[in-house]
């Protein structure tokens, strides 16, 4: 059976621990950060992709009627 960690017995083990959290906490919001920025690129080149497809579309049935 796994033993439960202790918790920090004084106040610098306190602060570290509250340091190592601020600082996880930062890199989460910095990797949420550019999660949504590659989620908006991704979305971006979906549409670009979408909007050519339509234009190519478009333009193949302008040659046929010509």
């Amino acid at each position: 059976m796994s033993s439960m960690p202790t918790p920090p017995d004084s106040p610098q083990n306190l602060s570290d621990v509250q340091s190592a959290l601020l600082e996880l906490h930062e890199g989460l919001m910095s990797l949420k950060a550019s999660l949504l920025e590659l989620a908006r690129s991704h979305e971006e080149e979906v549409a670009m992709h979408q909007a050519r497809a339509q234009a190519c579309a478009l333009i193949d049935r302008i040659r046929r009627q010509a």
